[in-house]
């Protein structure tokens, strides 16, 4: 740029042209993005997401359009009322209004992006949730349950943004509406009017959180059956009796019908009440003292005023705090997801790193290990003993339910076990850490705890590694699929390893889906692999295919499987 001699006001931009250039196909090895912590206090974490600007900057919008609003009422509604309406008088008024709908605009704007900055909060916050909750949280709720579950985080999400900002709002517009109130005629009148009305609010929303929790658990069992059945269908179509394919389907829905119209009633109820009573009995105060004619044109437009924005304050805190009801019922749902995310890390990660042991040396050793399911009185395991090699090859039997799969999540670093010692190359879990211990015992669940995501094949394959993945992962991979029979497949895919593949792409049968598994547990290059029954549903040539690569492949394996 020196020797172009191009003016310094134009550097920036052609700096960063040029950089752009040059680092175009440059390839980065990581990075960092810095974060509050998830379990900081939550004044911390609304200044990481940025918060804080917005809201501030709309609560002074709020507040000012409230002073606007009260002075053009007065000087519009006292003019009219005195018969004294100067066009001066007309066009402080209209100031006053355009002023009014100018700062509306830009308090609109500052809430949008208030929206979208904890929208995008409360995403991530869940998400890290979801993905920290066990997995057996999961299965126990099952599909229409985690769809129920996610259903009831965006309505929160929406709720906490919207009824939470009302509330604010509606706490301030009540302290507003209660002064101006105490200044106008027969004030003390008016705010006991006003108290009264409100107390019947809080009264009622207690009672419509009542209908509001019934319907929202009546929501979740819907879901949750919507989905059990479009799973099922299938299965519905093929076995159950066609008299009984839609059992009890009508019940649930007149039953959820019913707890929406009793909903419904309730709040039209309280609107009809809210949206005429107190306006009704204030008026009623306010006219009795001009009758008796000590009452000047201005004290009536402000009084006058101070009912109607009383009114819409009973209105508003109204609506937020069904808001706020309705957050709370949605809270149950989703309580897990935010606990798990905002739960410290419990285990320790002291960034070491041991070399893997050459063959012949201890790899694993467990002792005494014990683990009870939740709700079962005698353990799975008990006084579990173990010690594997780097090199040794086992072959894990059983009978269904004996605990096979259990101590294959222990020793991948997946369940934690009740008591006893378990060490991976000398270390255990808290030393290591998950991530080193995960990286060097992997497991291939079982089949029906297995999924083919709706990505690429090479994604699919690579899941363990980095992505997007270097040319000689890909190749690695390809070889793979080679040696375990799938380069026919392979061959067939019009986009090869980056063909899409899963529920929503190209459909992998039962045996093709099983040596995706073993192929993505194979590539992860781990000391331990475990593999729970991942040849159940391979041929016998097949099978024993599959099986020579994985002796091949894996430094220490262990196969479970029936016998």
């Amino acid at each position: 740029m020196d020797e172009a001699g191009l003016a310094p006001r134009r550097r920036a931009k052609a700096r960063a042209r040029l950089l752009a250039e040059r680092l175009s196909a440059a390839r980065l090895g990581g990075g960092l993005l810095l974060r509050a912590a998830p379990w900081s206090s939550p004044l911390a974490l609304a200044r990481d997401a940025g918060l804080l600007p917005p809201l501030l900057k709309l609560l002074v919008a709020r507040a000012v359009g409230l002073v606007l609003g009260l002075v053009s009422w007065v000087i519009i509604g006292g003019g009219a009322l005195s018969g004294q309406l100067s066009p001066a008088w007309v066009g402080g008024w209209a100031l006053l209004g355009l002023s009014g709908l100018v700062l509306g605009q830009w308090g609109a704007w500052q809430q949008g992006q208030l929206a979208l900055r904890g929208g995008a909060a409360v995403k991530r916050l869940l998400l890290r949730g979801a993905m920290n909750l066990d997995p057996e949280h999961h299965r126990r709720q099952g599909a229409g349950g985690s769809l129920a579950r996610v259903s009831e985080s965006q309505a929160i999400e929406d709720l906490v943004l919207s009824g939470g900002l009302s509330v604010i709002f509606g706490v301030f517009d009540l302290f507003v509406a209660a002064g101006v109130l105490w200044l106008a005629p027969a004030g003390p009148a008016l705010v006991a009017l006003f108290v009264l009305c409100l107390l019947a609010t809080i009264a009622a929303t207690v009672r419509g959180g009542r209908l509001t929790l019934r319907l929202t658990e009546g929501r979740l069992t819907l879901a949750g059956l919507l989905v059990e059945r479009m799973v099922g269908h299938r299965t519905r179509l093929a076995q159950a009796h066609a008299d009984r394919r839609v059992a009890g389907e009508d019940e649930a829905l007149a039953e959820h019908h019913l707890r929406v119209e009793r909903l419904d009633q309730h709040r039209l109820w309280l609107h009809a009440l809210l949206g005429g009573g107190f306006s009704a009995l204030a008026m009623a105060c306010l006219g009795a003292v001009f009758v008796t004619g000590a009452l000047p044109a201005e004290a009536l437009a402000l009084g006058v005023g101070g009912v109607l924005l009383a009114q819409g304050a009973l209105l508003g805190v109204n609506t937020s705090l069904d808001g706020l009801v309705a957050a709370a019922v949605s809270w149950r749902a989703i309580q897990p997801l935010a606990e798990a995310a905002r739960a410290a890390p419990q285990l320790g990660d002291l960034r070491v790193s041991p070399a893997a042991p050459r063959p012949g040396e201890l790899l694993l050793r467990a002792q005494g290990l014990r683990f009870t399911w939740p709700g079962r009185p005698r353990p799975t395991l008990d006084d579990v003993q173990v010690s594997l090699y780097a090199g040794d090859r086992v072959l894990l039997g059983g009978p269904s339910g004996g605990g096979k799969s259990t101590f294959a999540a222990m020793l991948s670093g997946q369940r934690p076990p009740d008591a006893g010692l378990l060490l991976l190359r000398g270390l255990d879990l808290g030393t290591l850490g998950e991530g080193r211990w995960r990286g060097a015992a992997v497991a291939a669940p079982q089949f029906h705890e297995n999924y083919v995501f709706t990505h690429s094949l090479a994604f699919n394959l690579l899941l363990g590694g980095e992505w997007p993945a270097e040319r000689h992962a890909l190749e690695q991979a390809r070889a793979l699929l080679e040696e375990l029979g799938l380069g026919p497949l392979l061959a067939k895919m019009p986009a090869g390893l980056s063909q899409f593949v899963g529920e929503s792409g190209w459909q992998l049968s039962h045996g093709e889906r099983s040596r995706v598994y073993l192929a993505r547990a194979l590539l992860q290059g781990a000391d331990l692999v475990i593999l729970d029954e991942s040849f159940a549903a391979l041929d016998p040539a097949t099978l024993r295919r599959c099986l020579d690569v994985a002796q091949r492949r894996a430094g220490t394996l262990i196969v479970i499987a029936h016998p």
